[in-house]
């Protein structure tokens, strides 16, 4: 218990410490890619984006690309591309993160016709549009007026699909500041308030109760009235 205790200390004096340091999201996110704050050897995006962790995030948009006729994919943000590559996907792929080193990275190693990187903050920008969106794991590290700005962003670009990290079961959406501290969010509640979603890709196997949410925006508002 004790041990737990000074756990909990430490990680709120670094992240404290962290903050102090890095006065805006964009210098907090490039110094996680900068320094490998995740502390993953497969990749700098961290645990969450292993090839193991997005088995079935993988199976279920592939489902979704095959059932929709998806032909285009705009993923933000991309991080490090680590897992995506291994998406089976022929159509034209935008990446976007709000790190212009890992941009660069990512095009020097993978880019190509189809597949593009460009520099992007889902909070401020006006997103391209594609027939799938796909946010993972990043509304979890904003604060809540940050992600509902982004939320809003990226249902703005969905042609057909938005798709988005989701707790279905989570009681209420606390607030921090954006930062490498990742909590859980229900998108159905305020300060979202999106209807619930048209079918959901099971995460469990790498936490319990998480699920990618997909909204076809063309059958109706995904904000409810």
């Amino acid at each position: 218990m004790i041990v737990d205790y000074l756990r909990r200390v430490w990680f709120a004096i670094k992240e404290r410490v962290f903050l102090w340091r890095n006065a805006n999201r964009h210098a907090r996110f490039a110094a996680i890619y900068a320094r490998n704050l995740w502390k993953n050897p497969e990749s700098a995006s961290g645990y969450g984006s292993t090839l193991d962790a997005t088995r079935q995030a993988r199976t279920g948009i592939e489902q979704l690309i095959g059932h929709f006729g998806i032909t285009s994919i705009l993923d933000v943000p991309c991080g490090d591309f680590n897992w995506m590559q291994a998406l089976r996907f022929d159509g034209a792929y935008t990446g976007g993160d709000i790190v212009p080193d890992l941009i660069a990275a990512n095009t020097a190693r993978y880019g190509s016709d189809m597949r593009r990187f460009q520099v992007l903050d889902l909070v401020a920008d006006t997103l391209p549009a594609a027939d799938l969106v796909l946010c993972r794991e990043c509304l979890n590290h904003l604060s809540l007026p940050e992600a509902a700005a982004a939320a809003a962003n990226l249902g703005a670009a969905a042609g057909r699909l938005l798709v988005i990290t989701h707790y279905p079961d989570h009681a209420e959406n606390a607030d921090q500041p954006a930062s490498f501290r990742y909590r859980r969010l229900n998108l159905t509640l305020p300060p979202f308030n999106l209807r619930a979603p048209d079918r959901m890709i099971d995460e469990s196997e790498t936490e319990p109760g998480k699920v990618l949410a997909v909204w076809d925006v063309t059958t109706a508002p995904l904000r409810r009235s």
